[in-house]
């Protein structure tokens, strides 16, 4: 593909400028006051020491890069590749050490390392080391030098499951970088049409193609395949049941003070999964709920949850799985700054409740236009502590007539499925993976 021309000046401005300047912050300032920084420094220089599969150099391998929790992303096309091609191996990057140990844990992955810091030199070598066949970016993580580098060897790069909503598509910086690197791409596989629309106003003549959220794919597996819970906590009544789950004190603070007098009247029972389960976290939450009357548990001391009482949970990995334990939900980050993922709360069926803070996320920008009924909708926006409680008394007040919801919701994710399986079938022919 033919490299625009205004690509060999800012080229140029990363290396001479940009760069020297990442690097120096990189090797002083976060070095030394940052303990994700400095792990990542460890492991970039550790890599090269480790003991190599038999594979590399004797067979090539499919590169996956995801920056961090984009891994979640990638997970389902994983299974879908090595379930067609087991004798193809996937190499797996990452730029943030925050996922290494959820890379390191996943089987479908052969071999992990960090990404190689951004230098000609570095990426090089990494090139060499490995020859993969095809570079797949998982949403996003576009490094100038690595793009570059790869585009010299002449490696096909795929990026998939990535977004473009307007608001981030027409911001300068964001679209300096859209329209300088991603004209190198061979291919860019968008969420949603809209997405695709958004693009093609960008890069014309590039291949933008709307193929579908690979993680509706791996939300779906992840609860087909649940954890083991404490089932003698289970609620019998599902509809009287919330799950706030993700929640930052901010969160707390909006949500706490509405759900007390319905907690109070025993129309209500909460589960509560603090995103920090910490007990710099959990002691100020037991306090606050102390103060408001309202009856708790916490879940790995409990053996019992009854109505009219929150369940905090103190134990991470099971939030996924607890949300089909109600019929609505509550997802935190919106009342501080940015919303946590719906996918999960949706996937179960609920109800899923937000702040005003959730522009950042796609399935709830969505889910928030399906309507359930004239007033609520699957994802229900709520500007202030009094529509919380407002949505909330308008669900109780339903009952019984919302037993068959979850199934609208569930089925509305479904129809959202299949990316992955389509992403592998596309890979298998157009690489020859065995």
């Amino acid at each position: 593909m033919r490299v625009p021309w205004y690509f060999w000046p800012l080229l140029l401005v990363y290396r001479l400028v940009v760069l020297p300047i990442l690097l120096s912050l990189f090797f002083t300032l976060g070095i030394w006051f940052s303990p994700k920084v400095r792990q990542g420094f460890r492991l970039r220089r550790e890599s090269p020491l480790r003991q190599a599969p038999d594979w590399v150099g004797q067979i090539r391998p499919l590169w996956i890069h995801a920056a961090s929790g984009e891994f979640e992303y990638a997970k389902a096309l994983l299974r879908e590749l090595k379930s067609r091609f087991p004798k193809t191996p996937v190499l797996v990057t990452y730029f943030s050490p925050t996922y290494q140990k959820n890379i390191a844990q996943t089987s479908e992955v052969d071999w992990h390392e960090p990404l190689p810091l951004d230098t000609p030199s570095a990426c090089r070598q990494f090139l060499l080391r490995f020859k993969p066949l095809a570079l797949l970016i998982s949403r996003t993580d576009v490094w100038p030098e690595m793009i570059y580098q790869c585009h010299r060897a002449r490696l096909p790069m795929i990026l998939f499951s990535a977004t473009f909503a307007e608001d981030k598509a027409n911001r300068w910086l964001r679209g300096l970088l859209v329209r300088w690197l991603y004209p190198l791409l061979q291919e860019i596989h968008c969420v949603s049409k809209d997405d695709e629309i958004q693009l093609r106003r960008l890069l014309p003549k590039s291949a933008v193609t709307a193929s579908g959220d690979t993680r509706y794919d791996q939300v779906l597996y992840r609860l087909s395949h649940r954890k083991v819970l404490k089932e003698n906590l289970k609620p019998h009544q599902r509809l009287q049941t919330l799950v706030a789950g993700s929640t930052w004190p901010e969160d707390e603070a909006a949500l706490l003070k509405v759900v007390a007098p319905f907690l109070k009247e025993k129309r209500l029972q909460m589960i509560l999964a603090p995103h920090e389960p910490t007990p710099g976290h959990l002691r100020p939450l037991t306090d606050q709920l102390t103060k408001l009357g309202v009856p708790l548990r916490i879940y790995s001391e409990a053996t019992e949850f009854n109505l009219g009482e929150v369940l905090i949970v103190d134990q991470v990995g099971i939030l996924a799985d607890l949300y089909s334990w109600g019929s609505m939900a509550f997802v935190g980050g919106s009342f501080r700054g940015s919303v946590h993922s719906v996918m999960e709360p949706l996937g179960s069926g609920a109800v899923t409740l937000v702040g005003p803070h959730h522009y950042n996320n796609r399935e709830a920008m969505e889910f928030k236009h399906k309507s359930l009924n004239p007033q609520l909708h699957m994802v229900q926006t709520c500007r202030s502590s009094q529509d919380l409680g407002e949505a909330l008394a308008l669900l109780l007040q339903l009952g019984p007539s919302r037993a068959g919801w979850p199934e609208l919701i569930i089925d509305q994710v479904l129809k959202k499925s299949g990316a992955s399986i389509q992403l592998a079938q596309s890979l298998g022919s157009k690489f020859n993976l065995r």
